[in-house]
């Protein structure tokens, strides 16, 4: 017969193994969100991970929205469904779409926020070396062009995408995993100066222009204390960033992104939502640009939204597909610290079709769990007398989060 400490011991170890069995679930979840040109059937191998998780979550009781995230996706999703139904226009995979928006963005937000929740006071099980390990694995998989899971590209000839299906998405991926790693230990100046490098390596070597904007955006709202530091990153980013872009933001390059690109499809959008403010729901963007007669370089057939995720949103719903684009890209309603901390996804999704990607979904939840459970934190630190200790818990208990 056990004795009690035995009892507690093997309690203990079963805790443990619990534990690492859900840091090896985070790792694994991140690598099969990266092989995106892999599937089974119409799910990527992601959708499965994501699939796996929220069914472990629901039979845990862990799944966790305020009442304004409950209340705006609903309003958002069902505007948007009885736009799809009752708006008379041509539509492309507007089921895909429904289905997207229904069931995977939100299974990828809520096991982000599980995640958010369970790191808070948890060790991460990935680090510096272990992004730069993953950087060199994707690089060595397109170099080498390893079937199944890498696709070569018809276009962005020379940039990093390895198993992503370009490299926006690969830079999102870096970017996030990058985040997370600087939020550990948000005043340790040694965090700011790797996710800096990080920022610029992912920049180098796949010629995106706004992970820069976001890293900057990211070092100033959410490390802390080292302005000068802060300032200097910023300079140092900023210099990278016209050595590397003027000459596409100038001249001819400049012209065809005003009036062939995005700015043309910005006033063609606008024109849609003068026509009807209330939007036309899902599937139709990609049916009205792929069969309208004038040609907007980056949109038609195959792309189902435009270049801005709050103009989309604006497509889809109108004013409750921007409440969607407040709250759960931009933290609105959601505490001050939620802004702060989201504003790079926020700034970042302005100029990119973010509200397209699984990682993004899963990086939203991630953080804004993060953000208010840190916030709930600072609250109970300023209201308990000098002498009494808090822990995470009491945290969780004041954002209403279960850790």
């Amino acid at each position: 017969m056990l004795d009690t400490a035995s009892v507690n011991t093997i309690a203990t170890s079963a805790k443990t193994d619990r534990f690492a069995l859900l840091d090896w679930s985070f790792l694994a979840g991140l690598m099969l969100l990266s092989l995106q040109v892999v599937s089974a059937g119409p799910a990527q191998t992601g959708h499965l991970w994501a699939s796996a998780m929220l069914a472990y979550l629901i039979l845990q009781r862990r799944v966790t929205a305020t009442p304004i995230e409950l209340g705006i996706f609903l309003a958002f999703f069902t505007v948007a469904l009885i736009n799809t139904v009752m708006v008379d226009v041509h539509r492309i995979k507007d089921e895909f779409q429904i289905l997207k928006f229904a069931v995977v963005y939100p299974a990828f937000f809520i096991v982000g926020r599980f995640y958010g929740q369970y790191y808070f006071k948890r060790r991460l099980p990935l680090g510096v070396w272990f992004i730069a390990g993953f950087v060199v694995v994707q690089w060595l998989i397109q170099h080498f062009q390893l079937p199944v899971i890498h696709q070569p590209l018809q276009f962005q000839e020379g940039s990093l995408h390895g198993t992503f299906r370009e490299r926006n998405w690969f830079a999102v991926m870096l970017f996030f995993m990058a985040y997370i790693v600087m939020l550990k230990t948000p005043s340790r100046m040694l965090s700011a100066i790797e996710f800096l490098a990080i920022c610029v390596l992912v920049t180098l070597l796949s010629g995106s222009k706004s992970v820069l904007v976001a890293g900057g955006i990211a070092l100033l709202f959410a490390f802390r204390g080292h302005l000068t530091l802060k300032v200097l990153g910023v300079i140092v980013g900023g210099a990278i960033f016209i050595e590397l872009f003027a000459w596409q933001l100038s001249g001819d390059l400049l012209r065809v992104r005003l009036e062939d690109e995005r700015g043309l499809a910005a006033v063609l959008s606008w024109d849609l939502i003068q026509r009807d403010w209330l939007g036309y729901g899902f599937g139709f963007v990609e049916a009205h640009f792929g069969g309208w007669w004038i040609s907007v370089q980056g949109l038609g057939y195959g792309v189902a939204s435009v270049f801005s995720a709050p103009i989309d949103f604006l497509l889809i719903a109108g004013p409750f597909g921007v409440l969607f684009w407040l709250v759960f890209f931009a933290g609105v309603g959601l505490g001050w610290r939620a802004v702060l901390i989201l504003a790079p996804v926020a700034s970042w999704s302005l100029i990119n079709p973010m509200h397209q990607s699984e990682i993004v979904y899963l990086m939203l939840g991630y953080l804004v769990a993060w953000a208010r459970l840190q916030q709930a934190q600072a609250t109970v630190t300023a209201t308990t007398p000098v002498g009494v200790q808090t822990d995470s818990h009491d945290a969780a208990t004041a954002a209403g989060c279960r850790s």
